[in-house]
């Protein structure tokens, strides 16, 4: 076999060319021009200018270090100060509470009218705080001025207002209690003359409703003598003047017909008062035993 003659000339080509393929794989690797490779410039590039300082105060992108402000001095800036002006502050006067002065005892009640809970009575020449009326002006609601009493409803007819009562509010009245009549007799003395008597007999209303008539039935236990009594009256007192009617928390008096001097006997007495005359109306008996 003979032996292969090698070609000088390839021999040299090959050994050229592989130094050149280096070079291109390491330039494609790294993106390098070629031509930077061979140690030639970049034909038409600016050349490459200094980095720019960043602002004073602000962080350095290429070192992060912080550049500090310089020593510059800067023009001062004028400042203006506002006096404060002075206001005017609008002063007003308190307008002060309306009150009432009570001339005479008066009753001061749950509601405005008499068929209300007595709560509290006023005496003559006291003061009383007002917190409202009723639309007629006819009732105050009232608060006691040494704060003893419970507020309430006070009659207008003896307390006159002091103040201006226009801007007081208008109540709405409690719900009315359901009517009802009821009385008290107690003996209050015997009226004697000529051989016979009369029992006096006091009625106190405790009841809501005026109390218009009354009967009075009495019986001797002793002798069996009797008499009965009905009038549309009482009277204010033993034989005292004639009223037409017990009103509420108020008192009256009546009287039996004659008996036969009783002294020293046992009576018995039953007194029948209603809410209407003639005995009509609403009616209460009440028992009780004397020895006149």
């Amino acid at each position: 076999m003979l032996p292969t003659r090698t070609n000088p000339k390839r021999h040299i080509y090959l050994k050229l060319l592989i130094p050149f393929l280096l070079l291109l794989s390491a330039s494609l690797a790294c993106n390098v021009p070629v031509s930077r490779l061979l140690g030639q410039q970049d034909q038409g590039k600016p050349p490459a200018q200094a980095p720019q300082q960043p602002a004073e105060g602000k962080k350095s992108e290429d070192t992060g270090e912080v550049i500090p402000p310089s020593n510059t001095a800067q023009p001062d800036t004028p400042t203006f100060t506002l006096s404060p002006t002075a206001s005017l502050t609008p002063t007003t006067t308190p307008t002060p509470t309306p009150y009432v002065v009570i001339s005479q005892n008066t009753n001061c009640r749950y509601g405005p009218d008499s068929i209300y809970d007595l709560l509290h009575t006023y005496l003559s020449g006291d003061e009383a705080i007002l917190l409202g009326k009723n639309a007629a002006e006819s009732f105050w609601y009232t608060k006691s001025s040494s704060g003893n009493y419970p507020d309430c409803w006070l009659w207008g007819k003896f307390a006159t207002p002091v103040g201006d009562t226009a801007a007081l509010p208008v109540f709405t009245p409690p719900p009315t209690p359901t009517p009802y009549m009821d009385f008290t007799a107690s003996f209050g003395g015997a009226d004697c003359g000529a051989g016979s008597c009369w029992l006096w007999i006091k009625v106190d209303n405790t009841g809501v409703l005026p109390l218009e008539s009354v009967k009075v039935y009495a019986k001797d236990t002793m002798t069996s003598a009797d008499s009965t009594f009905v009038s549309n009256l009482f009277q204010t007192g033993i034989m005292g003047s004639d009223i037409a009617n017990v009103p509420l928390s108020g008192f009256g008096y009546t009287h039996s017909g004659q008996l036969p001097n009783p002294s020293g006997h046992t009576v018995n007495v039953n007194v029948k008062v209603c809410t209407q005359n003639g005995l009509n109306g609403m009616c209460v008996t009440k028992s009780l035993v004397v020895n006149p």
